[in-house]
């Protein structure tokens, strides 16, 4: 599968299923403080991991394999990050490295045991985040619809 995104498809809405169901997910491991793999639909665990890393791409001093999905992606991770968790972060060092802890916590969501009291504090994190980003992609579903904006096509280039 490929990690190529159409820039109208890179938007909140892209994500919300995948966030919506991500976030059930993270409150069920907070309230039982265990990981436990086989509860995980896999598909929207990848999806979420393809997120993830489409996301930490732009945090990388190595160009990206998709520069347009991954700077979209960022932006919407950006914005997650600080409308919901932490308005108060300022330096990019510390949104990145709020970033790679989630992406570290869904790798840990793949082990199954207890959570220490850290872990629990990035699941519940991640679970907020999670539950703005499928929000933030209702919002933009629905203000699409409202508008009658058609659906956007991605343009393709052939060189």
């Amino acid at each position: 599968m490929s990690d190529t995104l159409t820039v109208g498809v890179v938007g909140p809405s892209f994500w919300s299923y995948t966030a919506a169901v991500m976030a059930e997910h993270l409150r069920l491991v907070a309230l039982q403080r265990v990981t436990a793999p086989e509860q995980l639909l896999m598909g929207v665990y990848l999806n979420a991991k393809r997120f993830f890393r489409i996301v930490l791409e732009d945090t990388e001093e190595a160009m990206p394999a998709n520069p347009c999905a991954s700077i979209a992606n960022y932006k919407i991770a950006v914005d997650t990050l600080l409308e919901c968790i932490h308005p108060q972060l300022e330096s990019r060092a510390q949104i990145d490295s709020h970033l790679r802890q989630y992406a570290h916590m869904l790798e840990r969501l793949q082990v199954e045991g207890s959570l220490t009291s850290q872990e629990l504090a990035v699941a519940t994190e991640l679970r907020d985040f999670f539950a703005q980003l499928a929000q933030d992609g209702e919002e933009e579903t629905y203000l699409r619809a409202v508008r009658f904006d058609p659906p956007e096509v991605g343009i393709r280039h052939v060189f």
